[in-house]
């Protein structure tokens, strides 16, 4: 609202420079500028109109339609690219019921001066056709056209006027979005923290009957291998473990949803300690062995001894690790190969040199596709090929969000049918 009535103002701030500039430049006696615009009008003049005349003209209106067909009835002088004028005496306009209102302003000043027998309308035509208003200019030729060289500041002003308020209706318009993307991102920082909220509170209420879900199926399965006085079949005892393994995996999916949560409604809180590298990629081999053992896959890990420690959080890193590694296993067929290594590398940025540990882990598995690489760290995507299996995307996301927090990075080449690399890359600090 405040953004309108200050666009108002300046409007009518150059409709009056507009009607002062071509009384200036020209003998006409009386120029008078009308915006069309609701709840009225903005009026200008050269001469002080008294406030019955200037509440006629701020309540007058003509539509587009209305102006064309008034104008068969006068004269018409035009000038390419500039536009038309058009000469009416006062008999016309008092006849013309478009005029209502208005007319008599025009008899008044007639009856008292023979000067102002005979009006100019120039029309205010808009880049998108739209009329805007009209500019009447008194005209003492005896109900003849003015000469070329007099109507042109007529042209040329409206013209630069013309320009001048779309230039205005840009900027408010611009004001305008500013307002409505700046509202809009306040109500979706809203939304998305009410839904950061509503899926940790779900998560965690989820998490807690799993987990007693989870225990209870564990000691069933205890119970089957003592052979006690619960009796269980082979086939239920098989059962139990499927249904063992899929709540641990459903439990680990809430807990990476609650940790994403976390990780997006708060800064990841890193706590650098010195870490060795070597230690770190044989611990999360360990952690990822027993997932090989059940596929026949071949882990081969390892990096170069002279590796320093670098600062880091040796949890999340771990967890990171143990993510994409843990990943590569579930997506290589059996009997193939995986491989987790780490090595330094050195990229150069001009005259720059920036040292890097990079650890990176490739699989045998079917590939994904160039076009979805961009969004495979995006929470809850998951590549085409990859669909179907129990998941809901998040490894990755939780992935980057953990590298990021070090400074680092993390990136994917893969190519469909050969395999992928992970990378995460870390700045060695000096």
């Amino acid at each position: 609202m405040i953004q309108k009535a200050n666009t108002s103002k300046k409007l009518v701030v150059l409709l009056n420079q507009t009607v002062k500039s071509i009384a200036k430049h020209s003998d006409y006696q009386e120029v008078i500028g009308l915006i069309f615009q609701k709840p009225a009008n903005l009026v200008a003049s050269t001469s002080k109109l008294s406030s019955k005349t200037k509440d006629s003209f701020a309540n007058f209106s003509l539509s587009k339609k209305d102006f064309s067909q008034i104008c068969k009835t006068g004269k018409s002088f035009k000038i390419d690219r500039l536009g038309n004028i058009y000469l009416f005496s006062v008999n016309q306009l008092e006849q013309n019921k478009a005029f209502n209102g208005i007319s008599e302003y025009f008899s008044h000043l007639s009856s008292q001066n023979s000067n102002f027998d005979n009006w100019l309308i120039t029309p205010l035509i808009s880049s998108n056709q739209s009329l805007l208003g009209i500019i009447l200019v008194s005209n003492p030729q005896n109900n003849a056209m003015s000469t070329t060289s007099s109507i042109l500041p007529i042209f040329a002003f409206v013209q630069e006027f013309i320009r001048s308020n779309e230039k205005l209706s840009t900027e408010e318009l611009k004001d305008q979005l500013s307002t409505i993307t700046k509202k809009s991102d306040e109500k979706l920082k809203t939304v998305e923290r009410t839904c950061q909220e509503f899926v940790a509170m779900l998560a965690h209420d989820m998490r807690s009957p799993l987990t007693a879900v989870s225990g209870t199926l564990d000691l069933l399965s205890l119970q089957a291998r003592k052979k006690s006085e619960i009796k269980i079949t082979p086939t239920i005892s098989s059962l139990i473990s499927v249904a063992h393994d899929t709540c641990k995996q459903v439990i680990h999916m809430v807990t990476e949803l609650l940790d994403l949560s976390r990780m997006e409604y708060s800064p990841l809180q890193i706590n650098k300690t010195p870490i060795i590298p070597q230690e770190l990629v044989t611990k999360v081999a360990e952690e990822c062995f027993h997932l090989t053992l059940e596929k026949h896959i071949r882990l081969n890990f390892g990096c170069d001894p002279s590796l320093k420690p670098i600062l880091g959080d040796s949890h999340y890193l771990e967890r990171a690790l143990i993510n994409l590694l843990s990943n590569a296993i579930k997506y290589t067929p059996e009997n193939k190969e995986v491989w987790l290594e780490a090595r330094s590398i050195v990229q150069t940025h001009g005259k720059k040199h920036s040292n890097y540990l990079v650890f990176t882990v490739i699989d045998s598995g079917s590939g994904i596709l160039e076009e979805e690489q961009p969004y495979i760290f995006d929470p809850y995507y998951q590549a085409s090929n990859r669909k179907g299996q129990l998941g809901i995307g998040l490894g990755l996301a939780i992935v980057k969000k953990i590298a990021l927090a070090h400074g680092g990075e993390v990136s994917v080449k893969s190519q469909v049918g050969v395999g992928s690399a992970f990378s995460l890359s870390l700045p060695i600090e000096d």
